[in-house]
């Protein structure tokens, strides 16, 4: 069942978007990249802003070797080093 800003049950209809992209679609991540991991720092996340994030981290490693990347609605960066062709 969805639940609204004040974390009470409500139905799909009368939640805001923002309340329903950011709110209910939460999960925990076991992230490991090459030797780092990272799943201390992942629990109930926004997937939306996990794929996001991932996303950004990836289009920086095209260009750079080291991203330095962090969700959204918390503090602490993770660093990535990619190899560049």
């Amino acid at each position: 069942m969805p639940l609204d800003a004040f974390r009470e049950p409500t139905v799909v209809e009368e939640l805001a978007q923002a309340a329903f992209i950011w709110e209910n679609f939460k999960v925990d991540v076991s992230l490991r990249i090459g030797n780092g991991d990272f799943s201390n720092a992942a629990t109930s996340v926004c997937v939306l802003d996990f794929v996001l994030m991932l996303q950004a981290a990836r289009v920086t490693l095209r260009e750079s070797r080291l991203a330095v990347f962090e969700l959204s609605d918390r503090q602490g960066e993770w660093h990535s080093r990619g190899t560049k062709n």
